[in-house]
C-alpha cells in the first residue's frame, strides 16, 4: 500500500466533470448506433416527458428526420438533425419509414437495446497493488446516465487477502459514444487477511471502512455483451487512524437485461 492522491481530490475532480458533463452537449449522434427513420404521415408530436400527460413543445413534418434514442414503456426519446430532443408515442413512430423502405414497427427488433438497459451483471480481472484480482458485480440502471450498483472484489497476494464489497452510484454522461466513459463513486468496506500472520503482532485480520473512486471505458460488443476497462482508486480507512491507498486496474466483461 502506498500514499496517493487524497481522495477527496479525487471526489471533487469527478463532481466537477459530472456537473460539466450535464451542461455540455451529450445529444452527439454516432449514426451507426441509433436508428434514423423518416416521418410519412403529416407529422408528428414530441413530448417533453415519456406520456401524454407531458405538453408538446415540437411538431415535427412528414419527410423529416429524427434519430430514435432510447425507449421507456411505449415512448421513444428521438432527436432532430436541428438538436431538438423529445418523447414521441410507440403508435406515433411506428409508421414511419426506415432507410431500407420498412416501417419502424417492422425493424423495431433490429434496433439495439444497449441504451435501454435496466440490469446489468458482470465479472472482471485485474491487478490489485500487483496482486491478481477477480470481482463481480451487478447493477441498477436507474436513470439514462445513472446508475446503482453491488461490488464485491478478492485479491490474492504473497502477504496478504483483500475482500472488497462497496456500494456504488456511477454516472454514464455520453452513452450514445461507441467508447463509452463512466465515473462512479463507491462506499463500503475491506477485509485484510494476512497469509501468514505474525504471532503477538496483532495484525490477524483487519476489516477498514472504504471510499472508492472509479473511471472506465465501456463498449457495446454486440447482442446483450459489454466489455470494459476500469480504474480505481481505494481509500481504507483503518483503525489506527491512517488512510492507505490501493490501486486497482481491470478488464470486465457483462451482460445486460
Amino acid at each position: 500500500m502506498k500514499q496517493k492522491l487524497p481522495m477527496l481530490k479525487l471526489m471533487s475532480l469527478v463532481v466537477a466533470i459530472c456537473c460539466v458533463s450535464y451542461t455540455a452537449n451529450a445529444q452527439e449522434i454516432n449514426p451507426d448506433e441509433h436508428l434514423r427513420v423518416e416521418i410519412t404521415q403529416p407529422f408528428i408530436e414530441l413530448h417533453s416527458g415519456p406520456a401524454n400527460g407531458y405538453p408538446v413543445f415540437h411538431v415535427m413534418e412528414r419527410g423529416q428526420s429524427v434519430y430514435v434514442l432510447v425507449q421507456r414503456t411505449n415512448w421513444y426519446k428521438v432527436l432532430t438533425d436541428k438538436g431538438i430532443s423529445g418523447w414521441v408515442s410507440a403508435q406515433s413512430l411506428g409508421t414511419t419509414k426506415v432507410s431500407n423502405d420498412n416501417t419502424f414497427a417492422d425493424e423495431i427488433n433490429s434496433v439495439t437495446p444497449f441504451h435501454q438497459r435496466d440490469f446489468e451483471f458482470g465479472v472482471s480481472a485485474g491487478m490489485l497493488e500487483g496482486s491478481s484480482a477477480l470481482g463481480a458485480n451487478v447493477s441498477w440502471q436507474f436513470t439514462e446516465t445513472l446508475s446503482a450498483s453491488i461490488n464485491y472484489d478478492q485479491a490474492l497476494g504473497d502477504v496478504s487477502e483483500n475482500r472488497i464489497a462497496t456500494i456504488n452510484i456511477s454516472h454514464q454522461p455520453f452513452k450514445q459514444w461507441s467508447y463509452s466513459p463512466y465515473f462512479s463513486l463507491g462506499a463500503g468496506i475491506i477485509d485484510t487477511k494476512p497469509r501468514t500472520p505474525l504471532i503477538g503482532t496483532g495484525d490477524e485480520n483487519r476489516r477498514s471502512d472504504a471510499l472508492t473512486f472509479s473511471v472506465g471505458i465501456k463498449k457495446h460488443l454486440m447482442r446483450n455483451f459489454i466489455i470494459s476497462i476500469e480504474y480505481k482508486n481505494i481509500s481504507a480507512l483503518t483503525n489506527r487512524d491512517e488512510t492507505e491507498e490501493l490501486e486497482q486496474w481491470t478488464t470486465g466483461f457483462s451482460v445486460y437485461f
